[in-house]
């Protein structure tokens, strides 16, 4: 959506189950500025498409602060909300309408095949690198696979670190040893296959 759609300049991206393809949209044109969400989407292109739509739609409209919202999906209850402003003339801060969503901790793997790998211990790397971390298993065979299965689609070195978190161990599925810009293109990459991400600095 950067570079295929006028005035995008930020977005995070995401996929659980729970409540389908996510995207998170900053977009400014002129002096106005608009920041959309849409949840619920059936596929990646869907929830891009439906994006670009309410984001020229928003433009299009008059210099009014409003609430928009965008739910793809007829069946899934998800809430979102998008607040759209212009620079050029002062309104008041309207309070956000939040509900509670329920999300899983744990991101569930898309395959399970059976690999015995064996977890690397967190280390810290002494250069400035990045990577873009898939998500966190239960099962180190289960992280090392998502790690393999988004490998096929971006670059860096697969890597999956043991952790401890609320005395639970837990196994991070990572994509290694890469500048900053090369991870953020990945995660992009990665989002309209479907798959989350976050970028991080390794």
């Amino acid at each position: 959506m950067v570079r295929n759609t006028p005035g995008v300049d930020g977005l995070k991206t995401g996929f659980i189950r729970a409540s389908g393809f996510n995207v998170a949209t900053s977009s400014r044109r002129g002096d106005r500025r608009v920041i959309a969400v849409v949840m619920g989407g059936q596929t990646a292109a869907a929830r891009d498409q439906h994006m670009a739509q309410l984001l020229d739609r928003s433009f299009n409209q008059g210099h009014t602060t409003q609430r928009l919202a965008s739910n793809t999906s007829n069946t899934r209850a998800v809430p979102v909300a998008a607040l759209k402003t212009s620079t050029s003339t002062p309104v008041p801060k309207p309070s956000p309408v939040l509900e509670k969503i329920s999300v899983p901790v744990v991101t569930r793997p898309i395959v399970q095949p059976a690999v015995n790998a064996r977890p690397q211990k967190v280390a810290m790397l002494e250069n400035d690198t990045w990577a873009v971390q898939i998500g966190s298993y239960h099962e180190p065979g289960r992280a090392h696979a998502q790690a393999q299965a988004a490998a096929r689609w971006v670059p860096g070195e697969v890597m999956v670190t043991e952790v401890e978190i609320s005395n639970r161990k837990l196994y991070r599925a990572r994509l290694v040893g890469l500048h900053e810009s090369q991870a953020r293109t990945a995660c992009q990459n990665l989002a309209r296959q479907g798959m989350g991400c976050l970028v991080v600095r390794s």
